[in-house]
């Protein structure tokens, strides 16, 4: 398993100076085009184990839910967490600077480690406000914790 890192939406490019550099991985990088398809950006993510970025949060939720679903025994598609941040790029300024100071899950303090570990869903408001979830698991991982 690799160290965590951000796969960084098209509508996000500009939030990539806001998370760790060595950590940024751009759609360029990660073969895909600007144009590239909510579900291959999913797909890629999963593959190359990072946190998706995007501003088009309610649409990568629906892709992600109908991604987990396609799991079968033995066959994961659980992935790393979701990053959704404001559409505008002045308030991506505003709010996204000392992001990973501000997660917290269930009152405790938790890091971008945690996010990518556990799926969670991590929303930043326009009014700074962050709010943590879990984003889901695969059927097959859930059934392994007892949860399915």
């Amino acid at each position: 398993m690799r160290d965590y890192r951000f796969l960084i939406d098209n509508d996000s490019q500009a939030a990539s100076v806001h998370f760790p550099e060595k950590r940024v991985v751009t759609l360029t990088q990660a073969k895909l085009d600007r144009a590239a398809p909510d579900s291959a950006v999913v797909a890629r993510a999963r593959e190359m184990e990072c946190i998706i970025v995007t501003a088009n949060g309610p649409d990568f939720e629906k892709e992600i839910k109908h991604f987990l679903q396609k799991s079968q025994r033995k066959d994961c598609y659980d992935l790393f967490g979701l990053v959704v941040i404001p559409n505008a790029a002045a308030i991506q300024a505003r709010v996204l600077p000392g992001l990973g100071d501000k997660l917290r899950m269930k009152g405790k303090r938790i890091s971008w480690e945690d996010v990518w570990q556990e799926n969670y869903l991590v929303r930043v408001h326009s009014d700074g406000s962050v709010e943590v979830r879990e984003l889901g698991r695969c059927f097959y991982c859930k059934k392994l914790k007892g949860e399915g």
